[in-house]
């Protein structure tokens, strides 16, 4: 609290109500709490639950919010729970009140320079689907390697990963992720993404994050108040050898 840092909490609890007891006694009068983490990647067989515990926590505390982070778009529909992803998100918002929307991309592909094929297309829906919905949306972005399929990003594609978002839409952005996850000995080589070892050693996504925050911290002002009302993605990227364009009009 001394650093002034905001954060969100993560309580596990029986039912809603132990949870909502346990952020009003340990959590909710502190200035630097914002808000619950509920869940990460849910099944759409979830929403319906999910929906009935965000309603009951802003009943409690009106002026926090409930964070949950979805699937990206090329996650199997048996995962999803529903027969594709933009029926993903319209379930989300139709089902579950929270003030904002999360969901992950982590496709910076291994042994190529491309992205995922789908990465726009995912920004796309989610971004359209809000902002109909009137809803912002944060974005999770790769910073590091996320899986077997992926690579360490350079410092140029993580402000490309970043400033990609914020230039369709994004109020919020996130990193996977910050401290170092005791891996498996199986998994470690597959996942090399933390800024900060357990040791306390800062690597080189440390300090390039640091740097986009900060350039965040000044433009982000400016922009956190504007909606993206028109989006325009041509050319052929080093990220991405497909061309495109796409002009994309979304006003409300």
């Amino acid at each position: 609290e001394e650093k002034g840092m905001k954060f969100i909490s993560m309580v596990n609890g029986a039912t809603a109500a132990e949870k909502i007891a346990v952020i009003r006694e340990h959590l909710a009068s502190s200035p630097n709490y914002v808000g619950d983490y509920l869940a990460d990647e849910p099944s759409a067989v979830q929403f319906d639950a999910l929906g009935a515990y965000v309603k009951e926590y802003l009943a409690a505390f009106p002026d926090k919010e409930v964070y949950i982070n979805l699937f990206p778009m090329y996650a199997a529909t048996n995962r999803l729970g529903t027969k594709d992803y933009p029926e993903h998100i319209d379930q989300y918002l139709e089902k579950i009140p929270t003030k904002s929307m999360s969901f992950d991309y982590y496709g910076l592909i291994k042994n190529s320079t491309n992205v995922g094929s789908d990465f726009y297309t995912n920004l796309d829906i989610v971004r359209s689907k809000t902002l109909a919905a009137r809803k912002p949306y944060w974005v999770i972005t790769q910073a590091g390697k996320v899986g077997a399929g992926n690579r360490f990003p350079t410092e140029k594609e993580q402000r490309w990963t970043v400033w990609g978002n914020v230039a369709l839409g994004s109020k919020g952005i996130s990193y996977f992720v910050y401290w170092e996850v005791p891996w498996s000995a199986e998994e470690r080589p597959n996942f090399m993404c933390e800024m900060v070892s357990n040791n306390g050693e800062k690597t080189d996504m440390y300090y390039w994050v640091s740097q986009i925050n900060a350039d965040m911290n000044t433009i982000g002002k400016a922009l956190i108040k504007l909606n993206i009302f028109n989006h325009y993605i041509f050319g052929i990227s080093k990220l991405n050898t497909k061309p495109t364009c796409m002009n994309k009009n979304k006003i409300f």
